[in-house]
């Protein structure tokens, strides 16, 4: 086995560790990671990742790739600090997470993300193949900030609601397939001070949903 260090041309200092023989590698990996990264990532998975995913600044800690014999990529998992976060047509404007990706499944065991005076802390699951995914979280959110996420039906069902206090608390399970708001699941617990709903005024609700398309 040998032994490379390096610094790319973004300050993304990267340390290897290769097996010539078996053709196969560790790379330890931590900085600043360009946003231009995205399209060769595109290209080599086939799918528009931006699409999903695009960001201004992002920063990694703890990043291992493992490339399996033959040099074939087997995972990639990094701490990492995201800032001006497009995520299928809803802006954040700051995350942070542990992730990981197998070429296939994306997860986010642990995840952080901020929209104004909304955030949220919880975990996320990606299936690029099947485009299944699933929302664990608990924060602070107004719903139709995540508009972008789901069809007409989402927009359609939270403008009955209004929050002049404050962004309900909430804990929320979503699931579903992106491209196909059909086959979307939201569980939600919120506790709500001074809500409107449908233009009456309550002094404090507290509610669980189940809500499909």
């Amino acid at each position: 086995p040998a032994e490379v260090r390096g610094r790319l041309e973004v300050p993304l200092a990267v340390r290897a560790e290769a097996d010539f023989a078996a053709q196969s590698a560790v790379l330890h990996f931590e900085g600043a990671v360009s946003p231009g990264l995205l399209d060769p990532l595109s290209r080599r998975l086939g799918a528009d990742v931006r699409r999903y995913f695009d960001f201004a600044a992002l920063h990694c800690d703890n990043g291992t790739v493992r490339l399996g014999p033959g040099w074939k990529f087997e995972h990639v998992a990094a701490r990492i600090e995201v800032r001006q976060i497009k995520a299928y047509g809803v802006a954040i404007d700051e995350g942070a997470a542990a992730v990981e990706f197998d070429g296939r499944r994306f997860r986010s065991p642990e995840a952080f993300a901020r929209i104004g005076e909304n955030f949220a802390r919880g975990s996320y699951e990606h299936d690029l193949q099947t485009q299944q995914y699933r929302f664990l979280l608990t924060g602070r959110l107004r719903p139709l900030e995540i508009s972008g996420w789901f069809r007409a039906w989402w927009p359609n069902f939270f403008q009955q609601f209004g929050f002049p206090a404050a962004p309900p608390a909430a804990s929320v399970d979503v699931s579903g397939f992106w491209r196909d708001g059909r086959r979307s699941a939201v569980f939600v617990f919120a506790d709500v001070p001074r809500p409107v709903i449908r233009g009456v005024a309550f002094g404090q609700v507290r509610a669980r949903l189940f809500i499909r398309p």
